[in-house]
């Protein structure tokens, strides 16, 4: 069993050595090398919302913790206007609401009866 578990750590060190790391499995993929010359992504909607969102938060309540302002801020964000897929509120204008019911029909006349 020890030499065994001897061998193992032989394989293990070697595949190791030649990049092969435990998790990948046969011929994984690998990471791309990033470009340390490119810009950074522009922040989203989101991000630029949250940023505000908890820094406002944070000030109206300073014991609250950055968790919970985090928590309070993405609620937040599905009623805010900067949201693209914003959830509308009963009674904001805007709101689609529920579609108007179907006006009832007029009673159609009895049909006489025949005789």
């Amino acid at each position: 069993a020890a030499a065994a578990a001897a061998a193992a750590a032989a394989a293990a060190a070697i595949a190791a050595e030649n990049g092969r790391g435990r998790g990948r499995g046969r011929g994984g993929r690998k990471r791309k090398e990033r470009d340390s010359q490119r810009a950074p992504r522009q922040p989203s909607a989101y991000n630029l919302f949250m940023k505000d969102e908890v820094a406002r938060l944070k000030l109206a309540n300073e014991s609250m913790s950055h968790k919970d302002a985090f928590k309070e801020a993405a609620r937040n964000w599905g009623t805010a206007s900067a949201n693209p897929q914003k959830k509308f509120e009963l009674g904001e204008p805007g709101f689609p609401g529920l579609p108007e019911p179907a006006e009832p029909a007029e009673p159609a006349e009895p049909a006489e009866p025949a005789e």
